[in-house]
């Protein structure tokens, strides 16, 4: 009856809106409720209570423990709770419908909606610091910074000022948030939840702008520069790489081939050196999308050095980086080892098995499964290991060569360790630092050519 009754007029309906308002603010099931009293032009209504259930959460202080227990506001259980003010918004502002409608005829109660919303910013602000948060406050705050988010996106487009306003609350984000995250100030353990989840949200938003293509050069830069100094953080990395993915592919769009040839590659250099360290800390479930993303970004770059005619080295830098962030993970999976522990990973090689699994941190083995999605990048990667090591620890970098190798069968790998072989007297003849590592190299060097 409800849905029938919304293509009718608001005059020919007052019975039936005014039963939609009580069923929207007490009913689960309210959708047809919202978009029904957005059809007879009284989103005006619908906007309010949004905006009184938005105000009254914003405004009611933390329960604290008090001499009788800890105390709870009590509900009204003639107004909708906040995740019920969400729900309603979500569902009215991701409808292109009832978001139109709402722009053309409630455009002043959308910007006072969004006023009353920006007021989640100083309660953010008030509450990151050294005392603890409650998790349903976290959760809260966190949803509401997103609807936020989500609105200023509407009216941005809308008012055409969408750049201006992200590059405020970056700026925002920038000085009241990042030092939580990088942990430069003191703070408590769900503050720094806080400050991520906030800084996720506005990733998610970021994601959306950039697919719509609303992004100019400046503020692409703007974000990268936003990001750089946040690569560090792996808990943020899967959603870090997907706006520089993003990023690449606007910059691609758009042909600003010089931000893809330099203020991309550079982001993603930084932070492959972060993950080669730290990688192996993170959960499989985030490791495996972290590979995903890198495995994209790197199919990225060998499309369009396949296609935009740009320089074969660019690629090839690319790969060797990817290449020396592997050689970075097995150094740092090595340091817990002693030489005595390296050799018996290699005991298990002989004529009928010609390969071990040297390599067992979820980093390493995510990198080089990276380096061989792409027979482009295999080749690369083979070259880079078979070539000249630099620095005065070549034996070491030699050892962690060599461990990749041990996991390796066929023609590569059997290429790669001749030319090792044949360079094996240049080594011996340069002033080398690392000489404890000499005989444990020449004998795995002589095993894998063994076998």
């Amino acid at each position: 009856i409800v849905y029938l009754a919304s293509f009718l007029s608001n005059s020919e309906a007052t019975h039936v809106a005014s039963y939609s308002l009580s069923q929207l603010k007490k009913c689960d099931k309210f959708e047809i409720h919202a978009e029904a009293l957005v059809n007879w032009r009284r989103g005006d209504e619908v906007l309010e209570l949004l905006v009184e259930g938005i105000q009254r959460e914003l405004m009611t202080p933390t329960p604290k423990p008090s001499g009788g227990g800890v105390h709870f506001r009590e509900p009204d259980a003639e107004k909708p709770s906040l995740q019920k003010c969400l729900d309603i918004a979500d569902f009215l502002f991701n409808h292109e419908t009832t978001r139109l409608i709402l722009l053309r005829k409630n455009c002043d109660q959308m910007l006072e909606l969004s006023t009353t919303l920006t007021n989640v910013q100083r309660m953010i602000q008030d509450k990151v610091g050294t005392a603890e948060i409650p998790e349903k406050r976290i959760e809260d705050l966190a949803n509401i910074f997103h609807l936020h988010l989500k609105l200023l996106v509407i009216l941005g487009l809308h008012q055409k000022d969408l750049i201006e306003k992200f590059e405020e609350l970056i700026s925002w984000i920038d000085v009241q948030l990042v030092p939580i995250i990088l942990r430069e100030e003191e703070a408590s353990g769900s503050s720094h939840k806080l400050a991520e989840s906030c800084f996720a949200k506005l990733l998610d938003i970021l994601d959306g702008i950039l697919q719509a293509g609303q992004a100019d050069q400046n503020f692409l830069k703007r974000i990268l520069d936003f990001l750089k100094q946040l690569v560090g953080d792996l808990n943020l990395a899967e959603w870090i790489l997907g706006i520089q993915m993003g990023v690449a592919n606007v910059c691609l769009t758009k042909r600003f081939m010089d931000m893809i040839e330099d203020d991309v590659l550079i982001n993603f250099v930084r932070f492959l050196k972060v993950y080669a360290q730290q990688g192996a800390k993170l959960e499989s479930a985030q490791s495996n999308a972290v590979k995903s993303k890198i495995i994209k970004f790197l199919r990225f770059y060998h499309k369009i050095s396949k296609y935009e005619q740009m320089d074969g080295i660019f690629l090839q830098d690319l790969v060797e980086t990817v290449g020396l962030a592997l050689e970075q993970a097995i150094s740092e999976e090595l340091e817990s080892l002693n030489t005595a522990q390296i050799l018996d990973r290699f005991s298990d090689i002989d004529q009928e098995n010609p390969r071990a699994e040297v390599i067992r941190s979820s980093n390493g083995q995510n990198l080089i499964c990276i380096l061989k999605d792409n027979s482009a990048f295999t080749k690369i990667l083979y070259e880079a290991m078979a070539g000249a090591i630099p620095g005065e620890n070549k034996y070491r970098t030699l050892l962690e060569r060599l461990c990749f190798l041990a996991g390796e069968t066929g023609d590569n790998r059997v290429k790669c360790l001749q030319l090792i072989q044949s360079r094996w007297h240049e080594l011996e003849t340069e002033d080398q630092i690392d000489l404890e590592f000499k005989e444990p190299c020449r004998k795995i060097l002589d095993l894998l050519l063994s076998v």
